[in-house]
């Protein structure tokens, strides 16, 4: 699974990265809106995005790759989510627990065999 984490801080980016490389994820870090941004052009299976403000980077996201996959790990789900976001985005209220977002990425379509949320 290929991802791009948005991330500020720098030891939870390592904790991430410590956690993902040993579920053999291939993760690469933004540490800020627009490094994600800029990373997004690389086709990844989910953009998880770290106390995201109003829905702005998600927005934006939407209009470079509407179908992108979503994982927002929010202090405080947000339920005046655009409509246009609802169908690929994924909140996780914080603090969670960190099997709660491996299991929402490894979630098994049965229809196709490929891992992830919807």
């Amino acid at each position: 699974m290929k991802l791009l984490v948005l991330e500020q801080n720098g030891l939870v980016s390592k904790i991430y990265k410590k956690i993902f490389d040993e579920k053999n994820y291939n993760a690469d870090y933004a540490r800020n809106d627009s490094e994600c941004l800029e990373g997004i052009s690389r086709n990844y299976d989910y953009i998880v995005l770290e106390g995201s403000n109003s829905g702005t980077i998600e927005q934006n996201i939407r209009k470079i790759k509407p179908d992108q996959k979503i994982l927002s790990l929010s202090k405080y789900i947000n339920s005046d989510c655009p409509p246009e976001l609802k169908e690929t985005q994924e909140l996780i209220e914080k603090p969670f627990a960190i099997l709660t977002m491996i299991g929402s990425l490894e979630l098994e379509d049965k229809s196709t065999g490929l891992l992830f949320k919807t």
